[in-house]
């Protein structure tokens, strides 16, 4: 549950630490969005009052380790 105080950040396009998230807006979160949640304050059964919500979109990529050397490792 978020309130009048609640802050709302966007991670940055090139990055997904929270260091580098800006702030925003509720109306800036979109479909496709993945979303973290930082979340403090008196919980009231059933609900918690969420400080921080960060949202942004990240490209996931897939692969395979197919073999390791580890005497190439830098």
């Amino acid at each position: 549950m978020t309130h009048k105080k609640t802050a709302y950040l966007r991670y940055a396009p090139d990055s997904p630490r929270f260091a580098d998230a800006r702030l925003s807006t509720l109306a800036k979160i979109k479909a496709g969005d993945q979303m973290r949640y930082w979340v403090t304050g008196t919980r009231t059964a059933p609900t918690i009052q969420a400080e921080k919500v960060v949202s942004g979109s990240f490209r996931q990529i897939a692969a395979t380790i197919t073999s390791i050397d580890p005497g190439q490792a830098s």
